[in-house]
């Protein structure tokens, strides 16, 4: 009788050893949740003043590798710079918590994601386009408490259909998409179904510009070049001509594998000008930001002008047949200088 008493009182305290570890895993997990919750409002808000608090020094980003600058951030650098893009883009963004579940080290979250694009979305220039979809984000949480690794999965198509980045070929097709996608009809593009419009055309030649940039901050002379037409002419600032997409990407690529290593390209439209309905020319200023350099200087910003066709009359796609450089020296007139730059240091989110 004894000796069932005493396993009796031995289970109780396994029970009862249980159930405290049990709550405080539970109470450890909710901690993780909150944590996250504050990332999530420093998204909506802009705010990062309270940044250390929920981002860990060691904090890496999955969806930043893309990108050569960005991928060589950490910690509280990298979401500060995530945010300050993000909302530089799509200045009314916000994260609405759908569902929410916390195991162990891990957060998940799925989140309704909505915003007005309204500046450059990396190398996406602003389309003035709505979005709103649907993301799951993976967040893990160091034993100090704070978010030490993300990545996500998100509904890139819809999101890419709604910023006009890719369409439907043919109309059939369209109520499906509009059912499987739950787009309204004003947000589907249909490419080759009606012919360019010249809001449409612009933003085509708009993305030849942002692409180069890309290319550049990707440290890769080939995707720079891949908007020139394949007899593109290109001259530098110093006088250099470069003739044919194969040579621009060539010289290009030398350069970033040696004194523009680790470089940065800004720049900004000013204006598209239509010579003809094949035929346009574009302005531009831009800057260049060295390698360990915190930001945008004077003395490397440029005006660039840039002839652009059409390959075919019939809606064909556009590539740059001329490209000019010109470095910035408004001579005697210093005003105009900083003015520049501090459109651009805007530009750059500074």
């Amino acid at each position: 009788m004894e000796k069932s008493s005493s396993i009796n009182i031995k289970k109780s305290r396994n029970k009862v050893t249980e159930s405290i570890i049990k709550t405080e895993r539970e109470i450890k997990e909710e901690a993780n949740i909150r944590i996250v919750r504050q990332a999530f409002e420093a998204l909506n808000s802009g705010d990062t003043s309270r940044i250390h608090e929920y981002i860990s020094p060691d904090y890496f980003n999955h969806e930043s590798q893309v990108d050569p600058v960005r991928s060589k951030m950490r910690g509280a650098q990298e979401f500060r710079d995530t945010v300050k893009n993000l909302r530089s883009a799509f200045p009314d963004l916000h994260y609405e918590e759908l569902e929410v579940f916390s195991s162990k080290d891990m957060v998940v979250s799925t989140l309704f994601v909505t915003g007005e694009h309204l500046g450059n979305f990396f190398f996406i220039p602003p389309t003035g386009r709505k979005i709103a979809y649907q993301a799951v984000h993976m967040h893990r949480i160091s034993n100090d408490g704070r978010i030490v690794e993300h990545k996500a999965i998100r509904d890139d198509l819809t999101l890419t259909m709604q910023l006009g980045l890719v369409g439907l070929t043919s109309i059939q097709y369209e109520a499906l998409f509009r059912a499987w996608k739950g787009l309204e009809s004003s947000e589907i593009t249909r490419s080759g179904i009606n012919e360019s419009s010249v809001e449409e055309d612009k933003a085509a030649i708009s993305m030849l510009y942002f692409q180069m940039i890309n290319g550049w901050n990707k440290g890769s002379g080939s995707i720079f070049a891949s908007p020139f037409a394949e007899d593109g002419d290109l001259v530098g600032f110093d006088g250099t001509h470069l003739k044919g997409r194969q040579n621009i990407g060539h010289f290009h690529q030398q350069l970033f594998n040696t004194i523009l290593k680790g470089s940065r390209l800004v720049g900004k439209i000013k204006d598209i000008r239509f010579l003809t309905k094949d035929v346009a020319i574009m302005h531009a200023v831009g800057g260049t930001i060295m390698d360990r350099q915190m930001g945008i200087e004077p003395e490397r910003n440029s005006i660039h002008t840039i002839m652009v066709n059409r390959d075919n009359p019939n809606a064909g796609q556009w590539f740059i047949t001329a490209f000019q450089n010109t470095r910035v020296q408004y001579i005697g007139r210093p005003q105009e200088i900083q003015t520049l730059t501090e459109e651009l240091r805007k530009e750059f989110g500074q």
